[in-house]
């Protein structure tokens, strides 16, 4: 064997190991769920509009969320639109602090926890703001 053999085969074993370790910490990363039950329950607080000055309240209920962090929830909604003002039935992933929360594929909520409190954005045919605090 030649030296540039043997330095090859050992660069491409270097690359193999860093390209397991890379994917190894991304799962880590991606399938990282800071304790599911305190998510849990009922969350309330309100929506808020601001181009066009409108506000309702906003109730999410969280049921269920498996281990990977994918979970169920009731989400009713206060306001003038058709789905507005019943529970609609909502698909949610939490990863880590992050709580994403989607109704019928176009209304799509992008929270983040501090302690008892959910913030974020919501798109659905507008841009909303959104703050909950959970019910105990």
């Amino acid at each position: 064997m030649t030296k540039s053999f043997i330095v090859l085969c050992f660069a491409v074993i270097i690359a193999l190991f860093c390209a397991i370790a890379v994917e190894a910490n991304e799962a880590n990363n991606s399938n990282e769920v800071v304790n599911i039950t305190e998510w849990l329950g009922c969350w309330k607080g309100e929506w808020t509009f601001l181009e066009a000055n409108m506000s309702g309240k906003l109730v999410l209920t969280i049921m269920e969320i498996t281990s990977e962090g994918k979970g169920k929830a009731i989400l009713y909604t206060e306001g003038p639109a058709s789905y507005h003002n019943k529970n609609q039935p909502a698909r949610i992933e939490v990863v880590g602090n992050r709580l994403t929360v989607e109704v019928f594929k176009f209304i799509v909520y992008q929270f983040v926890r501090e302690g008892d409190e959910l913030q974020g954005d919501g798109i659905g045919g507008v841009r909303v703001t959104a703050k909950l605090r959970k019910n105990k």
